[in-house]
Order: C-alpha cells, then structure tokens, then sequence
C-alpha cells in the first residue's frame, strides 16, 4: 500500500493506516514539497 497526504491550509495532514491480524511494517519518508506536476506511468513517478 502506498499513500501520501498534503498539508491542508493549517499545515497539518493526517495519514491513517490499520494493520491486519499479523501487525504491519511501516516506511515513513517525508519531505518538502516539490511544487512540480507529477506523472506516474507503469512503475515510475517523475516530474514532468
């Protein structure tokens, strides 16, 4: 599963995940934001 959430007008963002009966592993990276388009096609994601 991947999933992102941008900042609403506060600054703040919420993410919410729930694991199964055998728990989860979690990646968190963060960063700031690009400000750029982004195009996802197959398996890449890239700016425009």
């Amino acid at each position: 599963m991947v999933g992102w959430s941008e900042p609403s007008s506060d600054g703040a963002s919420t993410l919410a995940l729930r694991a199964g009966q055998h728990g989860a592993r979690l990646l968190l990276y963060a960063g700031k934001p690009q400000d750029m388009h982004v195009v996802a096609k197959g398996p890449f994601i890239a700016g425009s």
